[in-house]
């Protein structure tokens, strides 16, 4: 139980937070495996004279031969980095985004390379070296978040391979300006841990809605960037299985939510938002949605005959004589695939969901 565990996770309460930065390590996970050189067969190998001891798990990894796996990902990382730093360099567009595309490549191969450690079929697999990855992982954010409180920052939430930061300080309450802070708290958590930091952005604000249960998800966040624009996660604006009037709905809120620098524009944007929201709720309700926007679209992530629940999109795959893959329906009494110029569907349950959206941005400003 000590040693099978994930990265670490910092639930932060929900609400609104002023003045914040995120901090992202690069590349976290191939970082620490080319750092430590952790490979199936350097870690818990005998007869070597050089160990690291891995920390919490207690794993010993052998230090005199370079392992397979962080040979192949030295270069990996490395080119990524520099692929990176390219990107802040180049001022056309079109080569810009060629350039971001490789580094995306090289970094889902970097992730999958992590995951093949713990794969039990993996000709390089070995679970002692997938445990001590995340042991180090775990290690790094403590060690990141104790450098912040250190030098004067809250940690306001922290996942896996990034940490939020807000300045407990007068100057954050006022809205200081002055970002070089941030950047030379990374430097500091960067040289602590032995592997890059990065700022991945700054916040004029950020907010965590609050769940069913009450507190916040730490997947589900939403803010307001320096240069006025917002950052999403895990909201229903960009979840895949999110009708487009849904979607809409809680995109323009957030939009309206933008435009506020404060906790009192923040409010009053939201009274404007419910304006918004009545919009929406009324284009349902008098039926002047396109059908399109009603689609609802949810993977089938087992045979259709193994389900024993019939949840909407199951029963329409039975309609739809769908076995596999993504079924795309519109809710109603009976969830059927969309048809063209059909005006079946349920005005409750859009209603419904138009109102939740509402209700999930509002549950971290009120």
């Amino acid at each position: 139980m000590r040693a099978d565990r994930g990265g670490s996770v910092l639930t932060p309460e929900a609400g609104v937070y002023f003045n914040v930065a995120q901090l992202d390590f690069n590349s976290l996970y191939p970082s620490l495996i080319v750092k430590h050189n952790v490979s199936p067969e350097t870690v818990g190998r005998e007869g070597c004279i050089n160990y690291f001891k891995v920390p919490e798990v207690n794993h010993l990894v052998c230090q005199d031969l370079v392992g397979v796996v962080p040979e192949a990902l030295k270069e990996l990382v490395s080119r990524r980095e520099a692929l990176r730093e390219a990107i802040k360099s180049v001022n056309d567009l079109g080569l810009k985004e060629v350039l971001n595309e490789r580094q995306k490549a090289l970094k889902w191969v970097l992730v999958a390379s992590f995951g093949y450690l713990g794969y039990r079929n993996s000709r390089f697999g070995k679970i002692e070296a997938y445990e001590s990855v995340t042991a180090l992982a775990r290690d790094a954010l403590r060690r990141a978040e104790s450098v912040a409180e250190r030098k004067g920052f809250r940690v306001i939430h922290a996942l896996v391979d990034s940490i939020f930061v807000q300045e407990v300080s007068d100057d954050s309450k006022r809205g200081g300006n002055d970002d070089g802070r941030y950047l030379k708290l990374a430097k500091e958590i960067a040289g602590e841990v032995g592997v890059g930091m990065k700022v991945e952005a700054i916040y004029d604000w950020v907010a965590f809605p609050k769940t069913r249960e009450g507190r916040a998800s730490p997947m589900k966040y939403f803010g307001r960037l320096r240069d006025g624009s917002l950052k999403i996660k895990g909201m229903k604006a960009i979840n895949s299985s999110t009708p487009e009037v849904v979607r809409e709905a809680q995109l323009a809120v957030l939009m309206e939510l933008a435009k506020a620098k404060d906790l009192r524009g923040l409010r009053e944007a939201l009274l404007r938002a419910r304006e918004i929201i009545d919009h929406y709720i009324k284009s349902v309700i008098e039926d002047e949605v396109s059908p399109d926007s009603l689609i609802i679209r949810r993977r089938l992530r087992k045979p259709l005959g193994t389900y024993r629940s019939r949840q909407p999109h199951v029963r329409a795959a039975w309609i739809a004589g769908v076995n596999s893959g993504t079924i795309a329906y519109v809710m109603s009494a009976t969830p059927h695939p969309p048809t063209e110029g059909s005006r079946n569907y349920s005005r409750k349950y859009y209603v419904k969901a138009i109102k939740e959206a509402l209700n999930e941005v509002a549950s971290a400003i009120t």
